[in-house]
């Protein structure tokens, strides 16, 4: 038994650089795969446009009309997020939606849709909605989104809310990005 230890130490002496090289190699490969991913995703509200709308039906067609305090039909929200990747692995964004919450109660939850990709027609237009979204390492991205609530839901507006961003991410954790917060006040 001994001996045995003895030779394992004469190996090991004997190797001891072409072993210290490999550990080496080894552990840097481990650090920098470490460092790869290391990062995540940073939101930046650049624009929050919303407007309470009522249906105006007065020209044969379905218009939206800005509506004062005794109509509403939706409230018509847009906005505009930069996102921006840190780590250098790319990073997915899936189920977007936009949230409401009022003391902490989720009072709606809908898809947004993208703006970049509306279509007008003689009939109308249309948006598809974002639900998926993948960012590169190391690049940002700009959207520009919009929602339309419904009128149950604008009415409750008024009072202290809390708009945000959700999503979820490559690990499927539910990631939230707060874009307002406060009241609503009609113009």
């Amino acid at each position: 038994m001994n001996d045995t230890v003895t030779n394992i130490l004469q190996v090991l002496k004997d190797y001891s650089g072409i072993i210290g090289a490999v550990l080496g190699s080894t552990s840097t490969l481990v650090i920098t795969n470490i460092f790869k991913k290391c990062g995540k995703l940073k939101l930046y509200l650049m624009n929050f446009e919303g407007e309470y709308v009522y249906y105006d039906k007065t020209f044969g067609g379905t218009t939206y009309q800005k509506t004062d305090k005794s109509k509403i039909d939706l409230y018509n929200l847009k906005f505009s997020i930069d996102i921006y990747n840190s780590s250098e692995e790319p990073k997915i964004m899936r189920d977007i939606k936009l949230c409401i919450f009022q003391k902490k109660k989720l009072l709606y939850k809908e898809s947004i849709k993208d703006e970049d990709t509306r279509k007008i027609s003689q009939i109308g237009s249309y948006a598809n909605n974002l639900n998926i979204c993948n960012i590169k390492g190391k690049e940002s991205i700009s959207l520009n989104l919009s929602i339309k609530i419904p009128k149950q839901i604008a009415i409750n507006l008024k009072n202290e809310v809390i708009f945000k961003y959700c999503y979820r991410n490559e690990k499927n954790k539910v990631k939230y990005f707060q874009i307002f917060e406060g009241k609503i006040e009609e113009n």
